[in-house]
């Protein structure tokens, strides 16, 4: 599980790897929630979520289970990501990403912000200036903000995956991630039974190995997303040792026509032949860079 926009810049993602330690499992097919396309893929709607299908079963690894209740407001969401890194005075520091860091804050609705309840979003306090009549403005030990490189990690609550980080946006017009700025991540509560109907659909072409995916009927990349404080870059560096592509595979695009339908059929993501239920480092291909928030 991903964010929409890292699969997606210019062209679809075509090579893809996953990796878990040192073993490299590569990306076989992909969907995009069909909200991301109707609304001109703006981020701030809460449709910013995509499924990945990989080439084998994770082995030896317990998969986090995702948050499915109404309770995530004002409660201590803990943050990761492999983004750029910096303090709340300094912002985030260029060319620092690519390690799994940590951290969390007090996560609210979206609407706490002005944004849509399938958002779950925070602010970065700085302890010398928070107001303390405010709900979110609670500063704590780890206080973490998200920074650019961050987009498609987890957002978890008690260890359950309840978003998926998507956007920052600041009050001071500069998107540093210093202390101010807001983090949004997209709210898996909301998009359950789509979650499962994406993961049936996907599992029907691993057991039907002979199928070819069409082409989707969705609208071409775009250069950025409407609506989006943010603006494009390119994909982080990838270090050497994850630069790695299998040239045996290839992504194929799976379109969204419709998963709720097939939510009834819950499967178990253990019976599920190469879905990665979670993704917290996706590296893609020179040819397609993701944009990276």
């Amino acid at each position: 599980m991903t964010a929409a926009h890292c699969v997606e810049s210019g062209s679809y993602m075509n090579q893809g790897t996953f990796w878990i330690g040192n073993t490299a499992h590569s990306v076989t097919a992909l969907t995009a929630h069909n909200g991301w396309f109707s609304s001109g893929r703006n981020l701030e709607v809460g449709h910013d979520i995509a499924l990945l299908a990989l080439s084998a079963p994770v082995r030896n690894v317990r998969p986090a289970s995702l948050y499915y209740g109404s309770g995530e407001d004002l409660r201590v969401g803990n943050y990761v990501g492999y983004g750029e890194t910096g303090t709340g005075i300094t912002g985030a520091v260029s060319g620092s990403g690519g390690t799994k860091r940590a951290g969390q804050n007090i996560i609210g609705l979206g609407s706490r912000l002005g944004y849509n309840n399938n958002l779950l979003v925070s602010d970065f306090d700085d302890p010398r200036t928070a107001d303390w009549w405010d709900s979110l403005s609670r500063p704590l030990g780890l206080e973490y903000q998200l920074g650019r490189g961050d987009s498609g990690g987890g957002l978890f609550i008690e260890g359950r995956v309840a978003g998926v980080h998507s956007f920052i946006s600041s009050v001071d017009d500069r998107l540093d991630s210093d202390y101010g700025d807001y983090s949004a991540s997209t709210r898996v509560s909301t998009k359950k039974n789509w979650i499962w109907g994406g993961l049936n659909a996907l599992s029907r072409l691993f057991h039907r190995p002979s199928v070819t995916a069409s082409a989707p009927s969705v609208p071409p990349p775009a250069a950025g997303p409407a609506g989006s404080p943010l603006l494009p870059s390119d994909l982080m560096g990838i270090s050497p040792e994850f630069d790695y592509f299998d040239p045996n595979y290839t992504v194929n695009i799976i379109e969204d026509d419709g998963f709720y339908a097939e939510e009834l059929a819950i499967p178990e993501p253990t019976a599920l032949l190469g879905l990665g239920v979670i993704g917290l480092f996706l590296a893609k291909s020179r040819r397609s860079p993701a944009r990276k928030r």
